[in-house]
């Protein structure tokens, strides 16, 4: 099932820009100068609590991604604005019901959040996080 979702969301971004890369980290580390890298992305995938009903457990999976942007003071507010459409982007297509609908695991994908931000100690380095809300729904794994 977290295959699923990790490769649900790989999937996603790589169709929105193709030359994106995951950093292949599980886990979210802290974000710096040193190790935010330009066109690289983070998923992290929150905690999880399955309820049972009937006989499914359902759950809500969080998942976090976070994308990294590089840029020169004379293009800011383009390159702000061209990351910011690509994080709307990718929660807009993660949440078409058709492609969900072709999954296993995956029932319905909420986007919750979608916000811009510097990383705090580099300059020419902005990020936007995305929080989607995956519900899954399974009898065994």
């Amino acid at each position: 099932m977290i295959d699923e979702i990790r490769t649900y969301v790989k999937n996603t971004v790589f169709e929105v820009d193709k030359t994106l890369r995951w950093d292949g980290y599980v886990f979210g580390t802290e974000v710096n100068s040193t190790n935010a890298i330009d066109k690289q992305y983070k998923i992290v995938i929150g905690d999880v609590s399955p309820a049972l009903i009937d006989t499914t457990f359902r759950a809500t999976v969080p998942v976090l991604i976070t994308i990294y942007k590089g840029f020169g003071v004379k293009d800011s507010e383009a390159e702000y604005n061209q990351l910011f459409c690509k994080g709307i982007d990718i929660v807009t297509k993660a949440m078409d019901k058709s492609r969900v609908e072709q999954t296993g695991y995956i029932k319905n994908v909420i986007g919750t959040t979608l916000s811009p931000n510097p990383v705090d100690d580099n300059d020419n380095m902005m990020q936007v996080t995305l929080q989607l809300d995956m519900d899954v729904y399974f009898t065994s794994i």
